[in-house]
């Protein structure tokens, strides 16, 4: 009898072997997979004038319909802990090769819910599987930044905005005290910093010299959470002096002119008038820290003539810009 009972057993196994295996297979890389937030799709975890749908889901890596009887324990930020029924299936939306998702949708409410969720554990039945996945939740920041005036020379431009945050009750308040930095773009320079004022708003001068992009961020106390502005950009005019030269001179003289230009560091040259065009008339350079520049010239014979200096820079919404100077050479 013991004989005939391992035959039938023997039968099953053969019979259903391949078969039951596999289906707990499945249904164990189902209980494995990893397991996390904000999937499918891309769910900010930005609590602003309403609860967030926070999806949870299980990875599979393959179509996910063994994948049932699953549910994910997910923690509140005070402890409280909830049950997430994975009972729906998706995609990442990649369609090479697609990554198959099951998950569902933890309630994160708008009163508590700022702070660091966690997936404690993935549950199937009496089975629990232990896992700390977290997340945190932020009220989100809302940051301007004004399309500033366009400026001229060493001016500094004043880079203005709000700054705001949604309250617990789902309205914005002013962010009162806090911190901003302004930065260029492309590589996100810091140039000035400043503080939000009772009414929401900031002011920080920058001292720019050319056109540049710019962009507000705020950097929150917590982890990982940058807000930013929109891109502007600040446009820059260069300012040149009056010419400081004499109306004479005298043949085979070395002649100066002089001044002072601005923003930064600029090119300046000195030209001469044929009659039929400009020419380079032999002196050229950069302007000093100061933004002071001198170019000279040596007549070889005796007339009237029209001399200029050129500015120029890269940025300038002016530039080139020049200044005339009328010399008598006797």
């Amino acid at each position: 009898m013991r004989n005939r009972t391992l035959a039938l057993a023997a039968a099953v196994v053969a019979v259903t072997g391949l078969t039951v295996p596999a289906q707990a297979a499945v249904a164990d890389r189902c209980f494995d997979a990893p397991v996390g937030f904000g999937i499918p799709g891309y769910v900010e975890p930005y609590l602003a004038d309403k609860p967030l749908q926070m999806p949870v889901a299980l990875t599979t890596g393959y179509p996910s319909s063994e994948c049932t009887g699953l549910t994910a324990t997910v923690e509140a930020p005070n402890g409280a802990r909830t049950t997430v029924a994975l009972d729906k299936d998706g995609e990442s939306g990649y369609p090479e090769p697609p990554i198959y998702l099951r998950y569902g949708t933890a309630t994160i409410p708008l009163a508590t819910g700022a702070g660091l969720w966690r997936i404690v554990a993935v549950n199937r039945g009496a089975e629990v599987r232990a896992v700390n996945v977290s997340l945190r939740v932020y009220r989100k920041v809302l940051l301007t930044l004004d399309q500033p005036a366009r400026t001229s020379g060493s001016t500094k431009t004043v880079a203005t905005g709000t700054a705001r945050r949604y309250t617990a009750q789902g309205t914005l308040a002013p962010m009162t005290g806090s911190k901003l930095t302004v930065h260029q773009l492309p590589y996100n320079a810091l140039l000035g910093s400043g503080t939000v004022d009772a009414s929401g708003r900031y002011a920080v001068p920058l001292p720019i010299t050319q056109a540049t992009r710019l962009y507000t961020q705020y950097s929150d106390p917590t982890p990982h959470y940058y807000p930013t502005s929109d891109e502007v950009v600040a446009r820059k005019l260069l300012a040149m002096s009056y010419l400081k030269f004499a109306a004479t001179t005298k043949v085979g003289s070395l002649w100066s002119v002089s001044g002072t230009a601005f923003p930064g560091k600029l090119h300046t040259e000195l030209q001469i008038y044929t009659g039929k065009s400009w020419v380079y008339a032999g002196s050229a350079g950069d302007t000093a820290a100061n933004g002071s520049y001198a170019r000279y010239w040596k007549p070889t014979r005796a007339g009237y003539f029209r001399l200029r200096v050129v500015v120029s820079g890269p940025g300038l919404d002016n530039s080139p810009w020049n200044r005339e100077a009328v010399v008598t050479v006797r």
